[in-house]
């Protein structure tokens, strides 16, 4: 699903590299880990406290990234809108650790970038949302694999509910958000 945020150019890409792909994750999530606490911070100043949280992001990473506050502020709305439009309350950077192997014992140990709540629990088809937030600038099936196994020990780990656990992975730079089912669909996994 796109987002209303355009894609950035792929000069944008071009920048990421491996020796700076995780710090332009770690700005990434830090940021978005952010986004609930200013959610009723009225509009005239939110745009400032997110081009300032941004900048600040950015800095403390200490590599020279290809991106700026206005291009993650701009992916914020965006995703904020998605959100919105879905009726989620966003709980971000849950800490779980959930065992994935029995023998030897190996566990994931990790934070969900954020579980979106439905705010009508109760009704019929409400969709827990367990959002992965990613820097890679698109769905490459190599990248695939591990999101999926990642996403789907946390949701496994989340208690029971009545609602249906939908794992999605916010592609923040390509702008868009990918379910399990339409990841599955567009690539072609073993």
């Amino acid at each position: 699903m796109p987002l209303s945020a355009p894609p950035l150019p792929p000069a944008f890409a071009a920048g990421i590299t491996r020796a700076n792909d995780n710090a332009v994750g770690n700005v990434i999530n830090a940021f978005f880990a952010a986004l609930p606490s200013l959610a009723r911070v009225p509009s005239p100043h939110r745009k400032t406290f997110l081009r300032d949280i941004a900048s600040r992001c950015i800095a403390m990473n200490g590599w020279r990234l290809p991106l700026d506050a206005d291009d993650l502020v701009e992916r914020a709305k965006a995703f904020e809108q998605w959100v919105a439009a879905d009726g989620l309350d966003l709980i971000t950077e849950l800490p779980l650790v959930v065992e994935r192997n029995a023998q030897p014992a190996t566990f994931w140990r990790g934070r969900i970038d954020a579980v979106g709540i439905p705010r009508s629990a109760s009704s019929p088809g409400a969709r827990i949302r367990i959002i992965d937030h990613k820097s890679a600038t698109s769905s490459t099936p190599e990248w695939l694999a591990f999101w999926l196994a990642e996403a789907a020990a946390y949701a496994s780990a989340l208690p029971p509910s009545n609602a249906t656990k939908d794992i999605q992975v916010h592609l923040i730079l390509s702008s868009q958000i990918l379910t399990v089912s339409s990841v599955l669909r567009h690539t072609q996994l073993p």
